[in-house]
């Protein structure tokens, strides 16, 4: 009996922890050797939802050749998975939008506890700057 009531216990835990949410550890250098550009930037929420669990926690640049490199890090602080739309807008020296087609709605997955690094080259050697769109 004993042995059957042991059996019940170990697969209850198991089905259990299988329906969990998964969340995710991360390991990092203690004194980390990159040393990245820091930019800048301004956010214009509309969506308090979507900022309650999707959340940009550094954005950075730097030059390829002739051509501009964003990395926008963002953190799922909840302990549920989430999943948002995101996209990359380029603007020339002027301000109007440099067509791209890159300039699409992709869907992003994010565990509870990561973070993720959306990434983005510029198209041309004319797009000076960047605007990046999230969705819930």
């Amino acid at each position: 009996m004993n042995k059957t009531y042991a059996a019940i216990v170990l697969l209850s835990a198991a089905a259990l922890a299988g329906c969990s949410s998964p969340t995710v550890n991360t390991d990092v250098r203690a004194n980390p050797t990159a040393r990245p550009h820091i930019e800048q930037d301004q956010r214009i929420i509309t969506d308090q939802t979507l900022n309650a669990y999707c959340q940009i926690v550094g954005v950075y640049s730097k030059q390829i050749g002739d051509l501009l490199k964003i990395q926008v890090d963002v953190y799922n602080s909840q302990t549920e998975p989430a999943q948002f739309h995101y996209k990359f807008e380029w603007l020339d020296s002027q301000g109007i939008i440099v067509d791209s087609p890159g300039a699409i709605w992709r869907v992003q997955t994010i565990q509870g506890g990561e973070v993720i690094s959306l990434t983005a080259v510029a198209p041309t050697p004319d797009a000076k700057d960047w605007r990046l769109k999230l969705q819930g």
